[in-house]
């Protein structure tokens, strides 16, 4: 769900700013749902990543984020590592 939520968010906002000739919206790797974005466009260009499926639950990217720190269900991390990215409230701006 936050996938979605994340990308339907993030797609929303491209056509608005390219409308305002502003920089598109870009999640970093240290985040799991810019992580997630990158690391799928990785393996989609491989023959075996074609056949995985990438979730948050469960699947191969859910073994990655554990892997490489990026799992956590403390809120207040999660906070934190967003604020750190700098993207705090970034769906909270309205871009007109």
């Amino acid at each position: 769900m936050l996938v979605r939520t994340t990308s339907a968010y993030q797609y929303g906002q491209y056509p608005v700013r390219h409308c305002l000739d502003m920089p598109y919206l870009e999640l970093p790797r240290s985040i799991a749902s810019g992580d997630i974005i990158a690391f799928v466009h990785d393996q989609m260009v491989t023959k075996d990543g074609l056949r995985l499926r990438y979730t948050f639950s469960g699947s191969v990217y859910f073994e990655r984020m554990k892997a490489i720190g990026l799992y956590s269900a403390d809120r207040g991390e999660i906070s934190d590592r967003v604020a750190k990215a700098g993207l705090t409230d970034i769906y909270s701006q309205c871009l007109v």
